[in-house]
């Protein structure tokens, strides 16, 4: 994973790793529900990973650490989109 530094906008680390602003919230509150529910998730651990890296003085958020959430965020059977 690519390190970006903590004083970037999550509208800066969103536009790096390729995902909208939009898909990263809610992804977070996907997170919050989850662990609200005590579920452990792809969501829950990627967030946890934010807070841990932040709390390093870094954030990382790179088209590779994003990759397993947009596959958990497509229906069943859909197949990915072409960029």
């Amino acid at each position: 994973m690519q390190a970006l530094i903590a004083s970037c906008s999550i509208a800066d680390a969103c536009a790096y790793a390729e995902i909208s602003d939009a898909t990263y919230y809610k992804w977070q509150e996907r997170a919050r529900e989850h662990k609200a529910a005590g579920k452990k998730s792809e969501y829950t651990e990627f967030f946890e990973e934010i807070a841990r890296t932040r709390a390093r003085g870094c954030v990382i958020l790179s088209p590779v650490s994003v990759s397993s959430l947009k596959a958990a965020d497509r229906p069943e059977g859909a197949r990915p989109r072409s960029l």
